[in-house]
C-alpha cells in the first residue's frame, strides 16, 4: 500500500510557479491534481532572474538550475533546472524578458548580466552595444586554411597535405630498380 501512495504522488504529484508581474507577486502551489500547498512571494524581494552551474556527482549529472535572486543575498527562489545550459537558458531568457529583470549568466567563472531588453542579442551584438570593438586576430604565416566570412555563415576550406617531392623520391626508387 505504502509503494502505491508514494508512486501516486510521484506520477499524479505537481508543482506550479505563477508569476504574476501585474499584482507583483509569485505563487509557488503543491498538489497531486489541484494544488493543495502554497507559498507566495513578492516579486520586490527580487532583484535578477539567475542561472547558475551546480555541478554533479558521480550518481547526478551537472545542472543548471534558474533562480530568482534575492535582494539582499537571502534564499533564493527556484524556477527550474536542467542537465542542459540551453534548456534552461531559454526560460530564463523568457522569465527575465517578462518580469523586465536583468539576466545574470552565473554557469561560467565570468559572471554575465544582461539587461531584459538585450537578452536576445547575441554576442557580438552586445559588444557592439556596449561600445566594444571585435579586433581581427592577425593570420598565422604558415596557415594554409582559407576562411571565408559571409553575413550569416562562415566557409572554412582545409586543403589536403599536397604531393611532396621527398616522397616521390619513395616511388621513384622501387620503380627506377625494377626498370
Amino acid at each position: 500500500m505504502a509503494f502505491v501512495v508514494v508512486d501516486g504522488g510521484l506520477v499524479f504529484g505537481r508543482r506550479w510557479i505563477l508569476l504574476d508581474a501585474g499584482r507583483g507577486r509569485i505563487a509557488k502551489r503543491w498538489g497531486l491534481l489541484a494544488p493543495v500547498r502554497d507559498e507566495e512571494h513578492s516579486l520586490h524581494d527580487y532583484d535578477a532572474v539567475a542561472l547558475r552551474f551546480e555541478a554533479g556527482s558521480s550518481d547526478n549529472a551537472d545542472t543548471y538550475p534558474v533562480v530568482l535572486r534575492t535582494r539582499g543575498g537571502g534564499l533564493d527562489l527556484r524556477l527550474s533546472s536542467s542537465a542542459a545550459y540551453q534548456n534552461s537558458r531559454e526560460p530564463a531568457v523568457r522569465v527575465a524578458i517578462f518580469l523586465r529583470l536583468p539576466l545574470v549568466d552565473a554557469a561560467t567563472d565570468h559572471e554575465a548580466i544582461v539587461q531584459p531588453d538585450r537578452t536576445d542579442a547575441s554576442l557580438r551584438e552586445r559588444l557592439r552595444g556596449e561600445g566594444q570593438t571585435t579586433e581581427r586576430t592577425p593570420r598565422p604565416l604558415r596557415m594554409r586554411t582559407q576562411v571565408q566570412e559571409a553575413a550569416s555563415r562562415v566557409q572554412i576550406a582545409i586543403p589536403g597535405k599536397g604531393v611532396k617531392r621527398v616522397r616521390l623520391l619513395g616511388i621513384a626508387i622501387p620503380i627506377g630498380i625494377l626498370v
